[in-house]
């Protein structure tokens, strides 16, 4: 599974969508999307911060997702 594919489990497990995800970061979801397109390194540091706190991930599964 990539990172990408990771996130978007772990947002629907969290009870929650990429909208909203979006909506919290400030972008629309097509940014969201192009973003992470082809992994997560288009998101910058401040934006997976922001994603780690919204969805309230623990450090494994920040891991999982950012490598970080």
């Amino acid at each position: 599974m990539n990172k990408t594919d990771e996130l978007k489990r772990i947002v629907a497990t969290k009870n929650t969508t990429l909208d909203a995800l979006a909506a919290h970061l400030g972008i629309n979801r097509s940014t969201l999307y192009r973003k992470t397109k082809g992994g997560i390194e288009g998101l910058t540091l401040g934006e997976m911060k922001e994603i780690t706190c919204f969805l309230g991930l623990c450090d494994s599964e920040r891991r999982d997702i950012f490598g970080v």
